[in-house]
């Protein structure tokens, strides 16, 4: 045996741990191959700065060859893994341990361990707190607990409300209908003194007073409607008030000579009114409840950000450059203080009501100048009131509210389990029209899809430095890797050094000031940039898995660790790239990490990478500028602000204005078709064939329509 296999021996290294071998429960075999495994594989070397120079030169000539044979590190290096005593602890705890599988795993995770004893337990629980005090901070929390009472109570007696109003309007609704409907189907249960044909006044007493109940029943959405228009700002309960009061007038004065009734050509819309009436209560249900998931939501003490798009043109083709040749819509999240415009924001001003401000003033006046012309041609009153009132019922469809809110309503159903909140509909339409996206690196690699996997410390570097140092540095400069070195030192933000500076140079690395010492953190391309040695590729190379990045520090123009970090794709974060590549969204990336690149999405997540762009350095700035904006209120569309909610807004709000387009242009038809049917028969003198079943039918075919368009686009 030559002196350095006597330095080595395991009698040796026993005898300087001072572990009796009679009490180790260890085969001699396997005994060997740990410590072999420890001091040469791995280089858990603590031996060979102490024993370097006692050895003859043969020796030591000979030991370099091994280092060489592995090509793992250069011969000029002296190497050390841990302390003496972080030695000992690793053979205390590996004695017993016979299965050789992991090892390196289970070493560095032995590392971490005793860095983490070594140097945090101290004040690791810190002082006690003092006794709680009613400070003004905790009186404004207790108002704020206040007001998300009141709220809640509110929005729970505003939906208890409409649904009295929707059960009452119900009944009455087919009672109205059934009654109706017996001046067309004779075979309808009925006794035959309510029938039209022997007492009409009973039959048009009979609906009026359903009419009036109706309306007294929804007399707000009535009188609000009716108020708007007055305003010169008709909306979507302004087309329901019309259509009901041009019914009342009607059925009044039909009842000036109740045998026009019996008329095959002049039809009663009291009960169509009333379904009107009905599905714009049940449209409101949909706007509360959607309301009240959104509130559960925002009411939750949960950091939450708020979707915006960036109006600064040159900006967001600036960032979009290469990947989007024009029309940049990028969207980007932003923090959100309060939420005292939640109620406005969401009972305010949409796009129905947008629709319905040009939609309800020329339904009226095409309304009564088709009634007048009506009247000229056949001059018979009563059948051009039926028209008119036709028309107008025409013109407010059952699908008006019901064909946009319960979809929406679904969606906001759906969304809120991935934490997003989508206050008003009429955002959609903007929101909708995404094509880019601004995310931080952060937020596509979590906590979880980062593992450390191995430390190599160089030149004598403590290992304690070393993780403080590029602790110090990833933590300031928000890198995807600084949750795991916080995680070593045990988010110990007060034991890390201060960067005075840093500078990040793209895909290779980060310099920065530590101390009045330069730090290098990065590729080995990096450093070599620099002058300073590091291993030769082979050392990379045995890391054979994809997955896997070596990130190198250096100290004051040295290379001090070689940190072995795996990153996994996150499932989650997978499929909201696929969902966002789907809905051809571009995504804005920046970082400072050199391991992020374009390629790395393919790799990684298998995505085309032609929809990702790595932002440049210089674009560091205004990228900042833009994301650090705060919403003094809260913004319309809110999420929590990681990388599933976001895409999940995203993708749904430009799936939901498809959806909405849709039905639009549903509604639209069906006002358009309709009204021209109406007119049609009517100047042809056939407006039997308009009869209230037929016009029923017609109308809740397009809710059904409308209905299954939303449902197929969850």
């Amino acid at each position: 045996m030559n002196k350095l296999d006597q330095k080595f021996s395991v009698d040796k290294i026993l005898e300087d741990l001072e572990i009796d071998k009679s009490t180790i429960n260890i085969s001699d075999e396997d005994l060997d191959k740990i410590v072999d495994d420890a001091l040469v594989d791995d280089k858990f070397d603590s031996y060979s700065e102490e024993y370097n120079e006692d050895i003859g030169e043969s020796d030591k000539k000979t030991y370099q060859e091994k280092q060489q044979d592995k090509e793992i590190i250069p011969p000029s290096f002296n190497t050390k893994k841990i302390s003496k005593q972080g030695l000992k602890e690793f053979k205390n705890r590996y004695l017993n341990f016979k299965s050789l599988n992991n090892i390196r795993k289970e070493k560095t995770e032995q590392v971490v361990s005793i860095f983490k004893r070594e140097y945090l337990d101290k004040d690791i629980e810190g002082e006690l707190k003092s006794s709680y005090k009613l400070d003004d901070k905790t009186e404004q929390n207790l108002e704020v607990e206040e007001t998300k009472i009141d709220i809640k109570d509110n929005l729970k007696d505003l939906l208890n409300n409409l649904y009295f109003r929707a059960i009452s309007l119900g009944i009455i609704f087919i009672l109205s209908t059934y009654y109706g409907f017996t001046k067309y189907i004779s075979f309808l249960a009925i006794p035959n003194q309510l029938r039209v044909e022997t007492n009409p006044n009973i039959f048009l007493g009979i609906q009026l007073f359903f009419l009036i109940a109706s309306i007294v029943i929804s007399y707000t959405t009535i009188f609000e409607g009716v108020v708007a228009l007055i305003k010169i700002r008709p909306d979507r309960d302004t087309s329901v008030a019309i259509s009901t009061i041009g019914s009342l007038v009607q059925n009044i004065f039909l009842i000036s000579s109740p045998s026009s009734i019996q008329n095959s050509d002049i039809h009663l819309y009291s009960s169509i009114a009333i379904g009107i009436i009905l599905f714009n209560v049940i449209g409101k249900i949909f706007i509360v409840k959607r309301t009240r998931l959104n509130y559960n939501f925002l009411s939750k003490n949960e950091d939450k950000k708020s979707l915006d798009i960036n109006l600064d043109e040159k900006l967001s083709s600036d960032l979009t450059k290469g990947i989007i040749s024009k029309n940049s819509i990028l969207g980007y999240t932003k923090n959100v203080l309060k939420n005292e415009l939640f109620i406005e924001k969401s009972f305010g001003y949409d796009i129905l009501d947008y629709f319905m401000k040009y939609i309800t003033p020329i339904s009226l006046l095409l309304s009564l100048i088709i009634g007048i012309i009506t009247y000229f041609i056949t001059l018979n009153a009563f059948l051009s009131i039926s028209i008119l009132t036709g028309l107008l019922c025409m013109c407010s469809p059952f699908c008006l509210i019901f064909s946009l809110h319960l979809p929406f309503y679904q969606t906001i159903k759906k969304v809120n389990k991935e934490g997003v909140a989508i206050l008003n509909i009429s955002d959609i339409q903007d929101y909708g029209e995404i094509n880019s996206v601004a995310v931080d690196a952060c937020d596509i690699f979590p906590e979880k899809s980062i593992t450390l996997v191995g430390i190599d410390t160089f030149c004598g570097q403590r290992i304690d430095e070393s993780i403080i140092h590029a602790a110090s540095v990833l933590h300031h400069v928000k890198s995807i890797f600084s949750h795991v070195f916080m995680d070593v030192i045990l988010n110990r933000e007060d034991i890390l050094k201060q960067v005075t500076s840093f500078e990040y140079e793209e895909g290779l690395g980060i310099s920065a000031w530590v101390e009045n010492k330069r730090i290098l953190i990065g590729t080995r391309q990096f450093l070599l940039n620099y002058g300073i040695d590091v291993p030769v590729k082979k050392y990379e190379e045995k890391f054979t898995d994809k997955n896997i990045t070596v990130l190198y520090l250096s100290n004051c123009g040295e290379l001090s660790s070689a940190f072995v970090l795996k990153v996994d794709g996150d499932n989650n974060v997978l499929q909201s790239l696929i969902d966002l590549q789907y809905s051809k969204v571009c995504m804005i990336v920046k970082t400072v990490d050199p391991f992020v690149t374009r390629d790395i999405f393919s790799k990684l997540f298998s995505i085309n990478n032609e929809l990702i762009k790595v932002i440049p350095i210089e674009m560091h700035d205004k990228f900042d500028d833009m994301v650090k904006q705060v919403d003094d209120g809260y913004g319309n569309i809110l999420c929590k602000g990681n990388i599933y909610s976001l895409v999940e807004t995203i993708v749904s709000l430009k799936r939901m204005k498809l959806t909405f387009v849709m039905n639009i242009i549903v509604m639209l038809t069906s006002i358009i078709v309709g009204c021209v049917l109406i007119v049609l028969f009517g100047l042809l003198s056939i407006t039997s064939q308009i009869s209230i079943p037929i016009f029923l039918i017609y109308q809740l075919l397009c809710v059904f329509t409308t209905y299954i368009i939303g449902y197929s686009r969850l």
